[in-house]
Formats: C-alpha cells, sequence, structure tokens
C-alpha cells in the first residue's frame, strides 16, 4: 500500500475475549499506521516466497479499520 506505514499483527490477538494465535491460525493481518485501511494475507510472508502464489484481500471502511485496529495491539513492521 503506497505511502503507508505497514504493521503486521503478531500473536497473541483478542477478539470478542477469544484468544488467537499464529499457530491457530496462519493468515497474516496488516493494518496500517495512517488510513483506514486492513489486509488479510492467506499464509505467512517469507522473503523467500515472493514467487509462490499468495492472496491478499484489503479493505479501506472506518469501522473495519478501527476494529482491527482495537486488535491488533501486538503490531512489528514489516521488512
Amino acid at each position: 500500500i503506497s505511502g503507508r506505514n505497514i504493521r503486521l499483527v503478531t500473536s497473541p490477538i483478542s477478539v470478542n475475549g477469544d484468544q488467537s494465535t499464529l499457530e491457530n491460525d496462519v493468515s497474516q493481518w496488516l493494518v496500517t499506521e495512517t488510513g483506514n485501511k486492513f489486509c488479510a494475507v492467506d499464509k505467512p510472508y517469507q522473503k523467500s516466497q515472493t514467487m509462490e502464489p499468495t492472496m491478499a484481500v484489503c479493505i479501506d471502511d472506518a469501522s473495519i479499520s478501527a476494529r482491527f485496529k482495537e486488535i491488533a495491539q501486538n503490531v512489528e513492521n514489516c521488512s
């Protein structure tokens, strides 16, 4: 996402009191520091996988983004 700092959501997360970890869900969730984007990627990303097929869905919606930013208390920079 051009011009945005993308943050990778890391374990653990809590959704309405239900805990989840990357061990339970191998998808990756991404949030932007600014703006209203949330993305889900179907598998963990590694630089060695740049030529492998994968799928990402990004949503640009203020209410959805706000909810995922609440969930995403643990994040790290994407590199």
